[in-house]
């Protein structure tokens, strides 16, 4: 399983239509990394001149409100991204679950709940296999990639993921 975190702020701005009026929104608006993760490099891997990349990710959906407007975006500006959805969140809207694959994106697992301490491990087994479940019986994709909450990594979660 791969382990993704967040390591570094993002560095573009949307522009975002209100009103038939474009607005730039800073990044910095919409985007919190913790403190020890910026500028920290979690895994380095080396790509040819031909094959730059920006991985554009999207945490704690599918929302119901917000989650149908991103996709309407990237769909419009032709980009993929990958989203970590939250179990919890995925049970409540699982057509939007089933649209984020449908578009072409990718789905990651971030947890049932989004739960910030230390876990017992059958606490954190249930945490990521359930979800890993419910997005396999939502979307029939079996994602290898996960990201813990708050890109905490000393919780138990990555461990186990890790094992996984």
């Amino acid at each position: 399983m791969a382990i993704v975190a967040a390591v570094g702020v993002l560095l573009i701005n949307l522009v975002m239509p209100v009103n038939g009026v474009t607005q730039a929104v800073r990044s910095q608006d919409l985007v919190v990394v913790p403190d020890r993760f910026r500028g920290e490099i979690v895994r380095q891997v080396p790509l040819s001149n031909a094959n730059q990349a920006i991985a554009l990710t999207f945490d704690d959906g599918p929302s119901e409100d917000i989650t149908p407007q991103v996709l309407s975006i990237l769909k419009d500006k032709q980009i993929q991204a990958t989203f970590f959805v939250l179990g919890q969140n995925l049970k409540k809207y699982p057509e939007i679950g089933q649209q984020i694959l449908t578009d072409g994106h990718t789905l990651g697992n971030h947890t049932w709940h989004h739960w910030h301490l230390r876990m017992r491990e059958f606490i954190i087994a249930r945490e990521i296999e359930s979800t890993a479940k419910l997005i396999y019986q939502v979307t029939g994709v079996r994602t290898n990639l996960f990201r813990p909450p708050y890109g905490h990594r000393y919780n138990g979660l990555v461990d186990y993921a890790r094992k996984r």
